[in-house]
């Protein structure tokens, strides 16, 4: 065995001994599909890149800059207008002044 087959043999069961305690990182599952590709590993290679891009979209979901909520997104889709005037309104005005802008809830009273 050459010294280049040795150092990606053990290497591969230093990553595999962590695996056992606790998921690799993002980094490491790259480490290992770039030897396992050297040692003409490609299906194994291959599953190790899609371990480490769904390793990837974990870590983002726990970082604090992962802040996108499809809520948040559909709320800014509809539109409210006032009743009498037209004038476009907040959700909350068009929920708590049934869909009346303040100036012409005012008004109606």
């Amino acid at each position: 065995m050459s010294e280049r087959a040795a150092f990606i043999k053990r290497r591969l069961q230093e990553l595999a001994a962590v695996q056992k305690t606790r998921h690799l990182s993002e980094a490491e599952l790259w480490e290992a599909a770039d030897l396992l590709r050297t040692a003409g590993r490609e299906t194994a290679a291959r599953e190790a890149e899609a371990a480490a891009l769904r390793q990837r979209a974990r870590e983002m979901l726990r970082s604090p800059d992962a802040t996108f909520s499809v809520d948040d997104e559909t709320r800014d889709l509809d539109v409210f207008y006032c009743r009498v005037c037209g004038r476009q309104i907040t959700p909350d005005q068009a929920e708590k002044l049934f869909y009346h802008c303040p100036s012409c809830h005012g008004e109606a009273k």
